[in-house]
């Protein structure tokens, strides 16, 4: 029986590839400093988006180094707002880098300076809430993971637009943690909120994001045995993503290809299953292919390869089945 306060890794991919619409792990607002043209800031932007981490943490550090320690109370609201992106940005690379410990550090001080400097209900509390979200998930800390997903919901949803892409994502990701804790049903509710984010042309952000929404409700639905409701989701991310074009909508198409091929798969449709896979395989190798030379270390190239050898090892089996054991 499966440990409900543990995501198998296939789901767990699953239900993260609404935060990979922009590579960066959550609903994010854009981090805008006062110093646009400060060199060291832009030295640190540089490196982090080369993979030098060592230096972008570095000149992160020393960008730190120009503002006090501990209480901010002789910060003007510009400077605490300067001093916030920082910690926000370091806290970024720490998390990508597989920092998780360093990563939090740094975002509960940024969030104990805007409580103290603006409140505790200022939006820039619900930003930094809707980060620290999904850092505790990542590390299976689901109390804290979903206590700061609610967070960020109730400071943002107001000041957003119905079809931000931003809201469709807050959404998402506190339906994940429910589903981590087998909380299906108010995970769905949840869900069903992004669907409007496939269906109409008001996204205001990521084209990919409502296909992919649509494929973490597809996987939620199989999970529960909703395998009708399933396939339609599936198929609709399917007939959406093929209007747009790179990496994400492929992505797109690999994890709802592996998703029908489970439905199948249930059904005991194993030949059609295993069509599906082998469509899906294709589709994982070309992008890794391409890829290859330049994002190998960025998450959806890492989830693209984890996905990838899940789909394979699925195949395998089911080929043994279909043949009786041997593949």
């Amino acid at each position: 029986m499966r440990n409900a306060n543990t995501l198998s890794l296939d789901l767990a991919l699953a239900l993260t590839l609404c935060v990979l619409i922009g590579g960066a792990g959550c609903a994010r607002a854009p981090i805008r400093a006062r110093m646009p043209d400060d060199p060291v800031l832009e030295a640190a932007r540089n490196a982090a988006a080369r993979g030098d981490i060592c230096t972008a943490r570095q000149n992160y550090r020393h960008l730190l180094s120009r503002y006090p320690v501990g209480h901010d109370d002789g910060e003007s609201g510009a400077m605490a707002a300067d001093h916030t992106a920082v910690l926000r940005l370091l806290a970024r690379l720490e998390q990508g880098s597989g920092n998780y410990f360093e990563a939090e550090v740094l975002l509960l001080e940024a969030l104990d300076r805007v409580e103290r400097r603006f409140g505790k209900n200022d939006p820039l509390a619900g930003w930094i809430a809707a980060e620290l979200g999904p850092l505790y998930q990542s590390t299976a800390r689901l109390a804290e993971a979903e206590y700061f997903h609610r967070r960020a919901l109730t400071l943002l949803e107001p000041v957003l637009e119905p079809h931000d892409t931003h809201l469709g994502i807050l959404l998402n990701n506190l339906a994940s943690v429910l589903v981590a804790a087998d909380r299906h049903g108010e995970a769905i509710e949840l869900m069903e909120r992004t669907r409007a984010f496939a269906l109409e042309n008001a996204d205001t952000g990521s084209a990919h994001a409502g296909p992919l929404f649509l494929v973490n409700l597809a996987d939620t639905y199989r999970q529960i045995g909703r395998l009708v409701d399933a396939e339609q989701a599936y198929r609709t991310a399917l007939a959406r993503q093929r209007v747009e074009k790179g990496y994400r909508a492929n992505f797109i198409a690999m994890t709802s290809l592996d998703g029908l091929a489970q439905i199948e798969a249930e059904r005991g449709e194993l030949t059609t299953a295993t069509t599906l896979l082998r469509v899906a395989i294709g589709i994982g190798e070309r992008m890794l292919e391409v890829s290859n030379g330049y994002c190998a270390g960025m998450p959806l190239y890492k989830h693209t390869h984890r996905r990838l050898e899940i789909i394979n090892e699925r195949y395998r089996e089911m080929r043994a089945l279909l043949h009786g054991g041997w593949v």
